[in-house]
């Protein structure tokens, strides 16, 4: 993977900087923890761990194969990690998740759905919720999750269209209730 010292090989014909991975896939990360009930404070932290791992564990990287799967399997393992280091559930209680789905809205509409789909994704299993984040807010396919979570691409699949069926239920509950 290291064709020079601060070089990498993510794929077969493409080569990218240390600096310039750190900035593309920082702040995509960080969201990632955000979304799955890390507090923001934690965040940077464990950013910064995935990176470390990175460098550390650079020959596990197969040449050949896709980059963002071995990259979200690194911080899966990281936020595993710092769930078990805190000794708690990986489910954020109620109001400590950032701030991820109450985005400027144009309308108080807007900004009841918001608020209606963070209530809902706060509910969900954990498994659920990460399976959710990885696939609509970081775009990774069905492939590459499948990759990330150890099953197959068509597993990967169902269990979104699952998650995404609960999250549905959950959130049109939680807009009635409003």
């Amino acid at each position: 993977m290291i064709a020079e010292r601060n070089t990498f090989k993510i794929s077969a014909n493409e080569t990218i900087t240390f600096d310039s991975l750190y900035r593309q896939y920082a702040r995509s990360l960080k969201d990632y923890f955000g979304r799955n009930g890390i507090q923001q404070f934690h965040s940077d932290d464990l950013v910064h761990e995935v990176f470390y791992r990175i460098l550390r564990y650079n020959k596990s990287f197969r040449k050949g194969e896709p980059f963002k799967p071995w990259l979200y399997t690194t911080a899966r393992n990281v936020m595993n990690d710092h769930f078990k280091s805190q000794k708690r559930h990986p489910l954020a209680k109620e109001g400590e998740t950032a701030n991820h789905f109450t985005e400027t809205a144009d309308t108080e509409s807007e900004t009841q759905k918001s608020l209606c789909l963070k209530i809902a994704m706060e509910k969900m299993e954990p498994d659920d919720k990460e399976l959710l984040v990885m696939h609509r807010f970081h775009k990774l396919s069905y492939a590459e999750i499948g990759k990330v979570l150890g099953i197959s691409q068509a597993n990967a699949r169902v269990k979104a269209h699952r998650a995404l069926n609960k999250l549905r239920i959950e959130f049109f509950q939680q807009y009635k209730e409003d």
